[in-house]
């Protein structure tokens, strides 16, 4: 998609940390991301957040799709929202 740059994670740059993910839409929390990355590395910063909504579930599990069952294990995250 960007094939004039270089991208690479921000943790090729030696940072390890997990950023928080507080937002309440998707847009906030890649927002969140891009912003802690571009000020700690003083570096222009993209940033992406993604999930699953599903209609018959009232668009859930939405911006917790990660952690939706509780333990951020993909396996029971699966088994609930084919469970619900």
């Amino acid at each position: 998609m960007l094939p004039e740059f270089e991208v690479v994670g921000y943790k090729d740059f030696g940072l390890d940390f997990e950023i928080e993910e507080n937002g309440t839409t998707f847009y906030e929390n890649a927002l969140i991301k891009a912003k802690t990355v571009a000020e700690t590395l003083n570096l222009p910063a993209l940033s992406d957040d993604s999930g699953i909504c599903v209609d018959a579930l009232n668009g859930e599990p939405g911006i917790y799709s990660a952690r939706y069952a509780g333990d951020g294990n993909d396996e029971h995250n699966n088994e609930l929202l084919l469970k619900n």
